[in-house]
This record gives structure tokens, sequence and C-alpha cells, in this order.
């Protein structure tokens, strides 16, 4: 039994002057004692070189000064939006901004210049996408920085055993759930008590606690090694290092983690298997049953056939099947005495692995030929999610604004939308393709939860999960309006999250949205729509009030760090937050 469970037995923890004798304690220890190293980084340590840019971002970025890597500064405390992007939207410094910026341009070059300046920095960026899959994005949003915070204030040091990682999370999800009202503690199917809406488990679970336990663990050799690598340009090296090295990573991911760090390849995930699967089938012609080509994951729905064998090859080549599941690893190569048949299994594995690696960079090259280059995949990826998530629900919000339903934010400085299918002819075609588009993804990989109806207006077949009857068919997402979604500029913003964790200013805005101001410009991803009961107090900041050694690590300056205690104090107390009873949007008013 430790001295603090101890004290809660005997029930002196209560006692008033024995608390303010521990409190005298702790501001001895802070006094006294060097704390980790710090979360945040000062002003001065925000600007990074960016040393590889990507073959398509090199020539988009202005030139580089002198001999010397780009130098992409850091965020301005006014919005939280790097610098150059900054002046690139504003028009602000002497070069051409293009009328139409892309957000790929606006955003990335900081996250890569970020990952690529530390190992901690590359490993948040690999642990941001490890977090993606199979998971909620804007809950992602809410416990990536959770987590990291937690990687870098208790495993910075030494390395995490193996279930670690699960047993301190789990453990600061318990203290939190028992300072709450018992109406708001849930407990899991696997016994984990937590406070309702500040679970952590829907983000990470399962495979993801050792795919981030050894990329944390691992982190100055995957840092070395992937630079050595993309110092020789070989990005596909690259890819093939992050796929047979990092746990949970298969060929989508992969991608997106080299499309981030080093602006090259891209993420086919579900939603880019869908548009390109309907763009290569049909290329913008109608339905018909003449000419007829049965698609694997259509029952009974019938296309005219692709105008070109390429097409219908392109369209087979996205089968979701070939690549949604990480490839069987080789293996390093047997030594010292082996057969031939040891030989022959290692180089079978190895040939298997090496045609998954070229059939999902074959997908790619394909794409980059139609005009679809990294830049494009993440400019059309987020005006089509930012697009079909405003028509699931729309509305106004309370105040008027035009959010519509969004779950990203449809107004503010980083608002817009980066395709002009006017002068763009890759975006001219890709707009052209015919909805509603199916979910082949989910069709052909997760089949046992579809069943099939007649429609009884069009007379065919159309899929529905089981679990929600005939009000959610598969095929509702299009293309049409994309082009106009002001919300796509949101969603390229989130992907900020990888390096706003880094930066105080981020802690102190959720201290002002606790407050009910809106987020700044640089950090508002979500629309007012999609707050919910858990924006009264975020996530990352509900924990670091029972998370001290966060807080510190995160505001090694002591008097910033007593000026935050207080204002965290005073918001968790505006909101009632350990009395409240119900998961319900709290009534305070705005701090003015």
């Amino acid at each position: 039994m430790t001295f603090k469970e101890w004290l809660e037995e005997a029930g002196w923890i209560d006692d008033p002057v024995l608390k303010g004798m521990l409190a005298l304690h702790r501001l001895v220890v802070e006094f006294f004692e060097a704390n980790g190293g710090p979360i945040t980084l000062e002003p001065s340590q925000r600007d990074f070189p960016l040393r590889f840019p990507g073959r398509h971002l090199d020539k988009a970025l202005p030139a580089p000064q002198a001999d010397g890597p780009r130098i992409i500064r850091g965020p301005d405390q006014n919005y939280l939006v790097p610098l150059d992007s900054l002046e690139r939207i504003q028009g602000m410094n002497a070069q051409d901004v293009p009328k139409m910026l892309s957000h790929f341009v606006r955003d990335q070059p900081y996250i890569a210049a970020f990952a690529q300046a530390s190992p901690e920095n590359m490993a948040s960026a690999i642990i941001f996408v490890l977090l993606t899959i199979r998971a909620d994005f804007m809950q992602v949003m809410q416990t990536f920085p959770l987590l990291m915070s937690v990687l870098m204030t208790h495993f910075k040091d030494r390395p995490m055993a193996p279930g670690e990682l699960e047993a301190k999370l789990t453990e600061m999800m318990a203290r939190q759930a028992a300072g709450s009202h018992p109406n708001l503690r849930v407990t899991s199917k696997a016994g984990k008590v937590y406070r309702q809406g500040y679970g952590v488990g829907g983000q990470i679970f399962g495979f993801k606690y050792d795919g981030v336990t050894d990329v944390w663990n691992r982190r100055e050799a995957i840092y070395g090694s992937v630079t050595n690598l993309v110092a020789k340009k070989d990005t596909i090296a690259v890819f093939e290092y992050l796929l047979a090295n990092v746990k949970g990573l298969a060929q989508a991911k992969a991608g997106f983690c080299v499309q981030l760090i080093f602006g090259e390849m891209g993420c086919i995930d579900m939603h880019n298997v869908n548009l390109y699967s309907q763009y290569y089938l049909d290329r913008g012609q109608p339905r018909s049953k003449n000419n007829v080509f049965q698609p694997d994951h259509l029952n009974g729905l019938y296309m005219r056939s692709p105008t070109s064998k390429r097409d219908l090859d392109l369209y087979n080549a996205l089968d979701p099947r070939k690549f949604s599941t990480k490839p069987g690893l080789p293996g390093p190569r047997p030594s010292g005495v082996v057969d031939a048949r040891q030989m022959r299994t290692w180089g079978n594995r190895t040939e298997r692995f090496k045609g998954s690696v070229k059939a999902y960079m074959d997908v790619l090259k394909a794409l980059e030929k139609d005009g679809f280059n990294t830049i494009k995949l993440w400019d059309v990826w987020v005006s089509y999610v930012a697009n079909n998530y405003v028509k699931s629900s729309p509305k106004k919000d309370v105040g008027g604004d035009e959010d519509g339903g969004s779950r990203y934010a449809r107004d503010g400085l980083l608002a817009g939308n980066p395709l002009d299918p006017a002068n763009d002819p890759t975006d001219a075609r890709i707009m052209r393709t015919k909805g509603p588009i199916p979910d082949r993804n989910t069709l052909l990989t997760q089949s046992r939860s579809i069943r099939w109806v007649t429609d009884p207006q069009a007379g065919v077949m159309k899929p529905i999960k089981k679990d929600n009857d005939e009000s959610n068919p598969l095929d509702t997402f299009s293309v049409d309006g994309m082009d106009k979604e002001p919300s796509a500029g949101a969603a390229s913003l989130a992907h900020g999250a990888t390096w706003w964790w880094r930066t105080p200013g981020y802690w102190w805005d959720l201290i002002r949205q606790a407050q009910g101001h809106r987020a700044k410009d640089g950090i508002r991803y979500s629309s007012d729509d999609w707050a919910g009961p858990i924006s009264d107090v975020a996530k990352p900041l509900a924990y670091l009030a029972t998370e001290p050694e966060m807080l510190d690590n995160l505001f090694p300056d002591r008097d910033e760090r007593r000026r935050f205690k207080r204002e965290l104090d005073d918001v968790l107390k505006r909101h009632e937050f350990w009395k409240k009873k119900d998961y319900k949007p709290s009534k305070a008013s705005k701090v003015k």
C-alpha cells in the first residue's frame, strides 16, 4: 500500500490541515526539483527547416533563401497559424499568391518541417496516423494531444513495457471517473471505468497500443533510418520501411505518413477507394443495362463498361482487399546453416511483401499520371469528405452561422475550397464523376454486415447496413457541390493536430473555448454544431485537472503554470465539471 492509499483509507486525505501541508510540499517540490523535458516549445524553437519538401511541393513553394533549406516559421499567436501560411493566404509578401490556394500547400509544409525536426516530432506524426485508423476523426482530435502529453511526461526518458501505456491510460480514466458524479461513470466491456464522453477506448485500442508503444520506444531508430532513406530521395524505401517496421500500419496509412512527413505519395483510404473507383468506372457516363459490366461491389447494379482497358485496370487495382490489411512481413534473411526450403519460404514472403508495395505504388503512379498527385489527392479528399459530412445533416447554427450541420467549420480565416474546375482540368474531370457513389470499400471488406434489398424506385438491388435497416443506404456520397464547400479548409486544417500540442497557445485556447469563446483561427476545425458537451471542458484540458505532472511539463515556467492552473480551476468550477449529473452541455455564461 502506498502512502497516499493509506491516507485515503484512513480518511485523512480530506483533513484541511493535511491538505494544506500537501499543497505546501508540492510548492517546495516545484521549486527545488527540475522538471523533465517540457512538452511545449518556446517561440524561438517553433521555426523549423523543411529539408525534404517533396517534388510537387518544392515547385509550389517560394524558392529557399541562398543554398540552405526553407525555414517554415512557427504559428502566429493571434491566429495559431504558421506565419508562412498566413502570408501566403493574405498575400503579405512579394510572391504571387495563386487565386485558389491549395490547402496542402497551405497546411502541410509546417507539419512536415515539424515532423522532420526531431524523433519526438516524427513519432508524433506517425502516432497521429495510427490513431486515425478505424476511429472517429473528431474524437482523435481530442485524444491525440492527451496521448502525446502522457508520452512526453511519463515515458520520454524510459521505454514503456508491454501493456504499460494501456495500464497508465486506464488508471487516468478511472481517477477522473472517481471524481465525477456516479451518473457519468461508464464501465466498458473490458472493465475499464471512465467518465462519459472522456474515454479514450474509441481511438486507441488493441493493436494501436502495441503500435504506439513500439513507435515511441524506437523513435530514435525510426527517425535515423527514415531520414537516411529520404536523404537519398527514396520515398518508396521510406514507405517500405514504415510498412515493415511500424505495427498496425497497412499500405494506406503508411502512404499517409509519407504524405504528411515528406510531401510524397498519399493515403488511398476508404473515401479515396470509393471516389476513384467510381471515377474510373464510368468517367461521368450514365448507368445503363446495355454493354453490361458487373462491378465486383454492386449486386444487380449494372453500369456501362469503363471507357478503356486502362480505366478497367485501375478500377480493379483500387480493390481495397489488395491493400486494406497489412501484408505479411518476410522477416530477416535466414542466416547460418539453412536449407533450401527455409530460403524458398523467406523468398516467397519477400516477393509477396514487395508485390503488395508495388500494387499500392502502381495505383498512386496511375493516379498521378491522371493529374492526381499528392497535392491534388489531399485537396480533393478534404473537399469530398467535408462536402459529404455537410449533407448528412443540413441545418443552421443557433447563432445563424451557415455551418449547416457540417462537422467542420465553414467560416473564418481558413475556410474556403481549393478546387477550381473552371481553370484546372484535373478538378474538372473529378467533378464529372456521377453519384451517388457506392461505398465499395465497405461492400468488399465488410460484406457480412451488409444485406441487399430492392430499391422500390429504381427497381434494382441496393445495399444497406444490417443494423441500420433502410435508413442508411451505403451509396449516398456525391461530388456535387464539393468544389464550393468552404469547410474543406477546416478539414485540411485539422491535420495540424500533429503539432498543436507542442504550442502553449493551443492549451490556452482550450481555456478560452471553455470560457465560451470560439477557437482561434488556426485550430478551429470543428463547427459549432459538433461542439457538444465535451466542448465545455475539452478532453485534454479535463485530464490536466487530475494529472499535475502533465501540467508541470506543459508549462515549465512556474508563473505561467500557476496562472494556467487558476484559469483551469475557474473553468471547472464555472461548468460544475465535478458536480454535473448528466451528459449535457453546460449553461455557463460566456466570460467577457
